[in-house]
């Protein structure tokens, strides 16, 4: 909440009574209920086999009556086979894995029906207008469906485990606000729609590289891949502008890049600015930069092709010391010292 002069009667006192002009202010209260039920199961035969069950449900009032209830499931197999199988002897322990789960979401409070916001007062008279998104009754609960399989090794009783995951995420009936014509009266409106999907790989190895006395050393490793590709878009839309990033805008030119989801392309995807040619060479102004040809292309993705991270801790009795190296590979950095007259990635 805030109430804000635009204008002081008398230079340099600084209180609402000094107002030249009404006051304008603002106050929002926001309240969101959830009721929740959980349960949960266990089952294993002879330390073999393992079989996990959850499942939660959750009745959200800021979704409307009729789809405002939305669960979350999962289910997991483990198969330890170093407790059937005879192993060779480096093997200390080894078992497989087995996921699947499916998570609901709600939204904000207040996206369902349209209401009007007081606007500055006209003299004695007060002002209500629209607000700029046009709400949705009719929304749904988002969901997340998951799967993954794993694979665990420990070497040498353990001093070396390995842990190897290969997964994929889908998300389905988002809530997004999407651009409308502005004819309408408003700017966006929520609704349910697009789907993404995500695939990726995960791989961590932790090792007991030194432990003598009051002196061990553990290093710890891990490495991150994933691709996330935009599967289905909201009905009647081919692109839809997920953020923008304006990094020059001087006299003559300008310079942004966008945020754009399209059928079947990445998540991360950047469009911006080309350059005009001429027989394949860039054609350059009188102030001696590039001319921009004002058309949007792709100019890569600013997610990595993957990730590493190495992380060394050491210990002499109290005295504990940790560093950490990481390694990001690939993904396009939007730079603003390149901004000027060029495509800015």
């Amino acid at each position: 909440a805030y109430t804000e002069a635009g204008q002081l009667a008398l230079p340099g006192i600084y209180t609402l009574e000094n107002s030249r002009v009404p006051l304008r202010g603002s106050s929002q209260i926001f309240t969101k209920r959830i009721n929740s039920g959980y349960a949960f199961g266990n089952l294993s035969y002879r330390s073999i086999l393992f079989f996990d069950l959850t499942l939660r449900n959750d009745w959200s009032r800021t979704l409307p009556e009729g789809n405002n209830s939305f669960a979350y499931y999962s289910g997991g197999l483990s198969y330890v086979f170093s407790n059937q199988l005879t192993l060779p002897e480096v093997v200390s322990s080894g078992s497989f894995r087995f996921n699947l789960a499916s998570v609901g979401n709600d939204t904000d409070p207040y996206q369902l029906n349209n209401t009007f916001q007081f606007n500055q007062n006209y003299g004695a008279f007060t002002r209500v207008t629209n607000r700029t998104v046009l709400n949705n009754p009719n929304l749904k609960p988002e969901r997340l469906n998951a799967i993954e399989f794993g694979l665990d090794l420990g070497l040498w009783e353990d001093r070396i485990t390995i842990d190897l995951a290969t997964y994929q995420n889908t998300s389905i009936n988002q809530i997004i606000g999407r651009p409308i014509s502005q004819a309408s009266g408003f700017s966006n409106k929520i609704e349910n729609g697009g789907q993404v999907r995500t695939r990726g790989f995960e791989a961590s190895l932790n090792a007991f590289v030194l432990n003598k006395g009051d002196f061990n050393w553990t290093v710890g490793a891990n490495f991150t891949a994933y691709r996330s590709v935009v599967t289905e878009l909201p009905e009647g839309v081919d692109q839809y502008v997920t953020g923008e990033a304006s990094v020059f805008a001087g006299s003559g030119d300008s310079n942004t890049v966008f945020y754009i989801a399209k059928q079947d392309g990445r998540i991360g995807d950047m469009y911006g600015s080309g350059f005009q040619e001429f027989e394949g060479q860039v054609i350059y102004g009188a102030n001696g930069l590039p001319i921009q040809d004002g058309k949007l292309r792709l100019l890569g993705n600013y997610n990595p092709d993957f990730i590493i991270g190495i992380t060394n801790q050491f210990r002499y009795k109290a005295i504990q010391i940790r560093f950490v190296f990481d390694w990001r590979q690939g993904g396009n950095l939007v730079s603003r010292t390149r901004a000027p007259g060029s495509t800015s990635v």
